[in-house]
């Protein structure tokens, strides 16, 4: 996928191959944590994150065209990448071990749920979330990583938050 990233040539002649080796994939319960971030990347249009993702895959520094990348982006966040898709297999993500402050690694599955959360995902798509929430807390060490504080907001956020019939279960 990262190399069908840098060359969306093949994308475009190839669409439904891509599709069709693709779906399964992301249909599996045990979808590879890499996926469902470049799954998320596409769909929030967030390039920078993809391009290190694609450059630490490929074993060099490379950088995705956003303009011939658009046809590709739009392609996978409307048939492989669905929201849907792509909240459900989140619940499931690895938590990180010792999560602290002094973990420098920019991208952790913590921020991932909290953009979900944020963006109200959860709540339309019924997933639930605070049970993930609660083992990432269990497996947090002193210092406390920042993003602790901002997902547990969320989860607090999401589950009052009024604008859905349906909340996220304490």
């Amino acid at each position: 996928l990262c190399f069908l990233f840098m060359v969306p040539s093949l994308v475009e002649r190839n669409e439904q191959k891509i599709i069709e080796w693709l779906t399964p994939t992301m249909s599996s319960i045990s979808t590879d944590d890499k996926l469902l971030m470049i799954g998320l990347f596409c769909m929030t249009n967030y390039n920078e994150p993809l391009n290190a993702i694609v450059s630490s895959t490929l074993d060099f520094p490379c950088r995705i065209d956003p303009g011939h990348f658009h046809h590709s982006r739009l392609l996978l966040i409307q048939r492989v990448f669905t929201n849907d898709l792509l909240v459900q297999r989140f619940a499931t993500i690895q938590i990180t071990s010792n999560l602290n402050s002094h973990i420098t690694i920019k991208h952790i599955p913590a921020h991932f749920i909290c953009y979900l959360l944020s963006k109200g995902l959860c709540n339309q798509h019924r997933v639930q979330m605070s049970s993930w929430v609660w083992s990432q807390i269990l497996q947090c060490t002193t210092p406390i990583h920042p993003i602790m504080l901002t997902l547990i907001n969320e989860l607090v956020t999401t589950i009052v938050d009024s604008r859905y019939l349906w909340h996220l279960i304490p």
